[in-house]
């Protein structure tokens, strides 16, 4: 399985284009990336405890990941 998309990898771009706005002094921008990039960190972990949904059950599982599934993750992650 590759990390290609996680928490790791998103971190990392998200902070280069924090660190590139502010050296263009584009601060306000800067400022809606780090706001926004939090907001979905946040809201993602806790949107998944509220709604609880169970991992669908598969014959033959492609891959196994712990916790709960929100099928709406890829909006939160690309915001």
């Amino acid at each position: 399985m590759t990390d290609f998309g996680g928490h790791t990898l998103l971190v990392r771009v998200l902070l280069l284009a924090t660190v590139y706005l502010l050296i263009r002094r584009e601060y306000r921008l800067a400022a809606y990336v780090v706001v926004t990039a939090l907001g979905a960190l946040i809201l993602d972990p806790t949107l998944k405890l509220l709604v609880g949904r169970l991992r669908p059950i598969v014959d033959v599982p492609v891959a196994a990941a712990p916790g709960h599934s929100f099928p709406a993750i890829m909006p939160s992650a690309l915001s």
